[in-house]
């Protein structure tokens, strides 16, 4: 079975459960906050600073620019993290969701930015806790094992950029088209009596932005596929019918040429 780097660098903090059964009911063992408060001065500060919002699907929670007075946990939902260049264009490089990633800091470069860096935008109905900067970074002054938590976080994102960075210089499109797709069907999917459903719906152009590509070689490959009985298209929705097919596309190693 294929390894793929990225969700390998995704779970590396995989150990433990969140704060306490008094804060927002976050029980799943990866938890990237788990025990992070070891005083409960610490905790009932955390509890009462923090602003719980809900969000429809598609909206924006903040954008590249604006200013960066809070923190943001994901509790709920899912998510995907935008950054624009100056041509105009836009490049998805994370997707995050609560089920797959619980807890997870939206915009960890915040804590020491005036302003985000980067767009963030729901993709389902989301619930996310807002806290004060200040009141984060004295909690983290304040908990090692917390401040120890957000090293870990840090850690692994460096190594998911990185594994992103490896993708994209090493393999063709078809391959990381082909890994995308094996990647949303893990954190995604949902067995069907064809196949596996991805749940998450993202707009081609979006799977786009996600590898570095035109939505035109997205469509065609999506396409070919589809012809070739490998996965089924209904609308925006995919249904992978042959994962040992898109397996050996993902597992190719065509290396780039001229």
């Amino acid at each position: 079975m294929l390894e793929d780097p990225i969700e390998l660098a995704q779970k590396k903090v995989v150990d433990g459960k969140m704060f306490s059964a008094d804060c927002h009911g976050c029980r799943k063992e990866d938890c990237l906050l788990h025990d992070g408060f070891q005083s409960s001065q610490s905790l009932n500060t955390y509890l009462q600073a923090q602003t719980i919002s809900h969000y429809k699907s598609r909206e924006v929670v903040f954008h590249e620019g604006s200013s960066a007075e809070s923190v943001y946990i994901l509790l709920s939902g899912s998510i995907k993290i935008s950054m624009g260049n100056v041509l105009g264009n836009t490049r998805i490089f994370h997707l995050i969701s609560a089920h797959h990633t619980p807890c997870a800091i939206l915009d960890i470069a915040a804590l020491h930015n005036r302003t985000h860096t980067m767009n963030c935008e729901t993709l389902t109905p989301c619930k996310i806790c807002s806290i004060n900067k200040t009141t984060f970074q004295w909690l983290m002054r304040h908990e090692p094992k917390l401040a120890h938590r957000m090293y870990l976080g840090m850690s692994a994102e460096v190594d998911r950029l990185m594994a992103y960075y490896r993708e994209e210089t090493s393999l063709q499109s078809r391959e990381r088209l082909a890994r995308l797709l094996l990647r949303l069907s893990n954190t995604h999917g949902a067995s069907s009596s064809q196949g596996i459903d991805i749940t998450l719906s993202l707009r081609r152009q979006e799977l786009a932005d996600i590898i570095g590509v035109t939505k035109e070689t997205v469509v065609r490959f999506l396409r070919e596929w589809h012809q070739n009985g490998f996965i089924a298209l209904n609308g925006s929705r995919i249904c992978i019918l042959s994962e040992n097919r898109l397996r050996t596309i993902a597992s190719q190693t065509t290396q780039f040429t001229n």
